[in-house]
């Protein structure tokens, strides 16, 4: 994160500042509460940037909403076959941040 924000970008949403929860039916509020602060991030942001993980859940609903709404998206890690969504041609797989950079041009 601290290298995109000290090249002068904005995070719309970062999901590692939320709390960690064992039940989201039993934290139904705040969990539905980081749902919308997520996706409001993905409607905000110019590019969104994906790092692929085989646990994730949430990050897919987040990769669809970019996809819906026509964002940059890229993908960095090494599990970036799990699904034909990553063959779409506005994602770009990437080995790092820095070749993202070098795509935005910044």
């Amino acid at each position: 994160m601290d290298a995109i924000e000290s090249r002068g970008h904005e995070i719309t949403a970062d999901w590692t500042k939320h709390k960690p929860l064992e039940s989201y039916p039993d934290n139904a509020q705040i969990s539905m509460e980081y749902a919308a602060e997520d996706l409001k991030g993905v409607r905000n942001c110019d590019a969104f940037i994906m790092v692929s993980d085989p646990e994730g859940t949430g990050i897919y609903i987040e990769l669809g909403a970019a996809i819906a709404l026509g964002k940059k998206v890229f993908m960095i890690g090494p599990h970036t076959s799990h699904s034909v969504f990553f063959l779409l041609p506005q994602i770009k797989i990437v080995e790092n941040l820095e070749e993202v950079f070098k795509e935005l041009n910044v």
